[in-house]
């Protein structure tokens, strides 16, 4: 045999060998990463359904609270009805002001939600993180209600 012949297959034996040690070691990954999956759907599934009592007992404790509310709220305006009519007020403006006051709270309420409902999709993150352009200008609103008018005008020019 030459030289170069049982060079060639000794390269072939030291192939056949560094493979045969490297077909268990990939096993062993294989099977140690299946084991990690399996056991973190079974934490993904405990999860789930620990989120999910949350997230009925959210929904039960919000509609307790919605009705103490209300009775709260009922309450109120009786106590202000009854309060105006001991007075002497006429009932026609006992009947606008309880409508007002009801109506100013009704409004400041939907101003909160709308500002509160606007922060929920972070529109501006998703943006970023995905390079989609808003095709809606952002107006003083939506970046903060406690924003100044002179901050929000110097932060536009400075953009």
């Amino acid at each position: 045999m030459s030289d170069s012949e049982h060079l060639n297959s000794a390269t072939d034996q030291q192939d056949d060998a560094s493979l045969s040690d490297v077909l268990p070691a990939a096993q062993q990954f294989i099977y140690a990463w299946q084991a990690r999956v399996e056991n973190g759907l079974g934490l993904l599934q405990a999860d789930i359904r620990l989120s999910l009592k949350a997230l009925a007992i959210c929904a039960m404790t919000t509609l307790f609270l919605v009705a103490a509310t209300i009775s709260l709220w009922l309450g109120i305006n009786i106590a202000i009805a009854i309060g105006l009519h001991q007075l002497g007020v006429y009932w026609l403006f006992t009947f606008l002001t309880i409508l007002t006051f009801n109506a100013g709270a009704f409004w400041w309420l939907l101003r909160l939600f709308k500002g509160a409902y606007r922060a929920i999709f972070l529109r501006t993150s998703f943006n970023h993180l995905f390079g989609q352009q808003s095709s809606e200008p952002a107006d003083a609103e939506s970046v903060s209600d406690n924003t100044d008018t002179a901050d929000s005008s110097a932060m536009d020019k400075a953009a």
